[in-house]
């Protein structure tokens, strides 16, 4: 009875939200810590799930309704709101390579669109629609078939220029994916997908008459094309995908590239290599303008595994090591970054120490000018326990920009109670310095978890950030 009365309490204080959500009885708080402070949450019930979360004037929403468990091999999901969309459609809006940490790897499965509520920092989202299809594949007996299905995921997707609810006008987007997988008598696995749709871009009043690119030139605003295809094959223990992407410009041209993706395990040792290459200028869906370039990433990673204590099955200490490059050429510039780290896990604890490096190196024509230059660097610590009961983790970072003495240190701490409906509280501060005064000082505060109470669940968010 207890939780019924707590959920009750969140619920009806998430719908007040627009008075200030908790705080709206505290005629007293300070308006400035009002306007900072992130209220919202999430109520999941049988078939539907509901999301908001508010801060100052901003809000965002969503809602979900789902078939699942009804039939056994299909469902409909529709979903409505400001929805973070992701998957393929990212991938399409910004196909290069980025640097990451050391332990990352190459990401060699494919997807199409991926949709999902909003969270507690979608406020800038278009209000969007969907509609998803989920089926699986009929098991064959007959080993002999070259291909079997195993599932299969289509997807329609509508983007609203406009964030304000059924607000349809003619510069709405609309997108459509699909993705098959596939199984093999080898006991190998097939995934290809597919992103598409008309994009709407805004007239570009700029133009110079110095620039190579035909994509600083005047045009006005309009729809255009943009589709990737992405295939991607698992045999044992490699993996591999390629995609491709076709662009069209607001001129009519089209404009392509290509992505490669591979990564290979054996035993402890794990080696990745992914590769992009925008030969010409492309148009993206989302009017990002991209320079002709090239990007290429690896990393390595290896596994040790040692007995602490002989009479302990449980004492086994893994430690992790790895290490990234990362290089990607443009007309004008060169981009490198480094970066190592090493991870140890024992019992519940749990400790990683990685640091990053990035130079850049100028050119003219594709011609180098100089060598290249350190442009930033950063470390991070991070200490975990991960017990039944409880789970912590204290964090720091450190970084330096040489370019402009600038420091940046932060720090925190967060702890998660699992058997207390899945409290979690989270704290951190930021201090950055430039010249040897400090600029800014920063901290945040989040209380977050959920409640469960038979088929009802809800979860809830509070947040605040401060500038002392």
């Amino acid at each position: 009875m207890k939780k019924i009365w707590l959920i009750a309490f969140i619920f009806n204080s998430l719908v007040l939200a627009g008075g200030k959500g908790f705080f709206c009885f505290a005629s007293e708080a300070p308006s400035d810590f009002t306007d900072k402070l992130l209220y919202g949450g999430t109520l999941k019930l049988p078939f539907i799930k509901a999301a908001y979360y508010g801060k100052s004037e901003k809000n965002t929403f969503g809602l979900l309704g789902t078939s699942q468990n009804l039939l056994k091999d299909f469902c409909i999901t529709t979903q409505v709101g400001k929805l973070s969309v992701a998957g393929g459609l990212s991938k399409l809006n910004n196909p290069v390579i980025s640097a990451s940490s050391a332990f990352s790897t190459a990401q060699t499965s494919v997807s199409g669109i991926k949709i999902s509520l909003p969270g507690s920092s979608s406020f800038s989202k278009p209000f969007s629609y969907s509609l998803q299809f989920d089926f699986t594949g009929t098991k064959s007996k007959n080993s002999s078939s070259p291909f079997v299905l195993k599932k299969g995921v289509i997807n329609l997707v509508y983007l609203q220029s406009d964030s304000s609810p059924f607000s349809f006008a003619d510069n709405d987007s609309a997108a459509l994916s699909s993705l098959f997988t596939f199984s093999t008598a080898r006991k190998a696995s097939f995934s290809v997908a597919t992103t598409l749709g008309l994009f709407s871009y805004d007239e570009n009043v700029s133009s110079s008459w110095f620039s190579k690119s035909p994509m600083d030139n005047y045009y006005c605003e309009g729809k255009h094309y943009c589709q990737n295809v992405t295939g991607s094959v698992s045999v044992s223990n490699f993996s591999s995908s390629l995609s491709a992407a076709v662009y069209q410009s607001p001129f009519g041209s089209y404009d392509w590239n290509f992505g490669n993706e591979n990564k290979l395990s054996v035993d402890n040792l794990t080696l990745s290599f992914s590769q992009a290459c925008i030969p010409s200028p492309l148009f993206t869906s989302s009017q990002k303008k991209l320079s002709p370039s090239y990007q290429a990433k690896t990393s390595v990673q290896y596994n040790f595994y040692s007995v602490l204590d002989d009479n302990d099955k449980k004492s086994l200490l893994l430690t992790k090591v790895g290490a990234a490059f990362y290089f990607s050429t443009q007309e004008k510039e060169n981009a490198y970054k480094a970066s190592a780290g090493v991870k140890s896990t024992y019992k519940s604890f749990s400790g990683s120490l990685t640091g990053a490096f990035t130079f850049k190196q100028e050119k003219e024509e594709w011609t180098f000018i100089d060598a290249p230059v350190f442009t930033t660097g950063s470390v991070q610590l991070k200490v975990a326990l991960s017990e039944k009961k409880i789970k912590s983790s204290v964090s720091g970072s450190f970084s330096y920009t040489p370019s402009n003495q600038t420091t940046i240190e932060k720090a925190s701490v967060n702890l998660t109670l699992p058997k207390l409906e899945n409290l979690s509280v989270t704290s951190s501060v930021s201090f950055t310095q430039k010249d040897g005064e400090t600029t800014k000082r920063t901290a945040t505060a989040s209380l977050s978890g959920k409640i469960i109470y038979r088929k009802i669940n809800v979860g809830y968010k509070l947040a605040a950030d401060f500038v002392f």
